[in-house]
This record gives C-alpha cells, sequence and structure tokens, in this order.
C-alpha cells in the first residue's frame, strides 16, 4: 500500500508539474538565476547521493524502489533547475525549464505507471509478471518427466515472498518416501528458477479430476 500511494504520488506530482510548465511556456517568466542556482546545487548533491545508496536495493522491495523513483525524479530535477539557471540570462531561459520539466515528467511518469501496476498486482495477488504458467508447466514436465504439473496458482505478496500451489500426477508408483524426495527436488526447482520459495503441491498417481492448466472453482466440489 504504501510503495502504492508513492506510485499515485508521483503521477499526480508529475501531471501538476506539466500543467505548470505548459502555462510557463505560453507565458514565460523571468528566473531568478542566483538563488535558483544556489538552492538547485545543494539540492543535487542531496538527491544523488541518496538515490545511489538506495539504487542497489530498488528490485527486491517495491517501498524502496518507490523511494529510489522519488530521489532519481528529484535528482534529474535538480540538475534541469542548474542548466535551467545558467542559461536563465540566454534568450531561452525564459523556455528552457519548462521544456524539461516536460521531459522529465514524461520519464518519471512511466517509471510510476510501471511501479503503479506492479503494487496493484501484488495486492490483488496476481501472477508475477516474469512468471509464464505454461512455461513453468513445460519445463517442469521436461526436467521431471513424466511428472506433469497442473491444476496451478502462482502469486505474489510481496518482496521475496512467492507462492504456488499445484497438482503433480508423478506418472507411476511411487513409495511415500520416493513421493517426498520427488517433491523436494522440485520445490528446489521452482526456488532457483522463479524464485518460488513456498510451494503446496498436492501428488497424484492416477489421473486428476481436474487436468486443466489453471486451478478453477468448481461449486458443486465444496
Amino acid at each position: 500500500m504504501a510503495a502504492l500511494v508513492n506510485a499515485v504520488t508521483l503521477i499526480a506530482v508529475t501531471v501538476l508539474i506539466a500543467h505548470q510548465a505548459v502555462l510557463r511556456l505560453l507565458h514565460p517568466e523571468p528566473v531568478a538565476q542566483g538563488i535558483m542556482l544556489v538552492v538547485a546545487l545543494v539540492a543535487l548533491g542531496a538527491n544523488v547521493s541518496s538515490a545511489l545508496l538506495l539504487h542497489q536495493h530498488d528490485k527486491g522491495d517495491v517501498n524502496v524502489r518507490g523511494a529510489f523513483l522519488h530521489m532519481a525524479q528529484d535528482s534529474v530535477a535538480s540538475l534541469t533547475v542548474v542548466v535551467a539557471a545558467l542559461l536563465a540570462r540566454t534568450g531561452v531561459g525564459p523556455y528552457l525549464d519548462s521544456v524539461a520539466a516536460l521531459l522529465v515528467g514524461l520519464v518519471v511518469l512511466r517509471s510510476a505507471l510501471s511501479l503503479a501496476w506492479q503494487t496493484l498486482s501484488t495486492i490483488l495477488e496476481g501472477v508475477p509478471g516474469d512468471v509464464d504458467i505454461v512455461d513453468l508447466a513445460d519445463r517442469v514436465h521436461r526436467a521431471f518427466a513424466p511428472a506433469c504439473l497442473h491444476h496451478i496458482h502462482v502469486w505474489e505478496l510481496g518482496p521475496s515472498q512467492r507462492l504456488l500451489t499445484a497438482h503433480v500426477t508423478v506418472g507411476q508408483d511411487m513409495s511415500g518416501l520416493a513421493i517426498e524426495s520427488f517433491l523436494s527436488r522440485l520445490k528446489a526447482f521452482l526456488q532457483e528458477q522463479w524464485e518460488i520459495n513456498h510451494a503446496t503441491i498436492e501428488p497424484e498417481v492416477a489421473a486428476c479430476p481436474q487436468p486443466e492448466l489453471l486451478g478453477r472453482w468448481d461449486k458443486s466440489r465444496v
């Protein structure tokens, strides 16, 4: 939820800045060069330092990624202000800041929309974007033939919290210990290939009454 609030805030701020930039393009105003340059340089140093500290962690946690996007946006914005301040006394000075703000806004908006989609998918327990259910079942079958994975559900609760439930038809008679060993190897494979660290798998020897790849809600079985 915090990451979603960050993404929505980024989108809202970007829209407001774009609105003001368009107004400034239509009605140019003089730029206060001195104070603008000093403040922009101080902000640039602080924002770049913060962004560098967060960058190495932004892939694992959407909240950290949201904070990194804020810092990256602020860093680019500060650099833009520095350039605009340096050129404030030129003929393009009154227009440069507005044009740069619009360009930066487009870049940040794209990242913010991506972050919002990712967080919404997590909240709604959707399939992670890098997991293809068909490919997952096919690779499991090729690695553990004649076993066949079906009735699959994969979702994500948060950073490093991927879950899977499924049925697996082992395709041969196996003892209890052999099934336990097989499931252990299968779970290790899922962890290694798709970072699924919590898998609940129902082993089957005979044919399954629900052979579809994706699980379906059956009211008659409730």
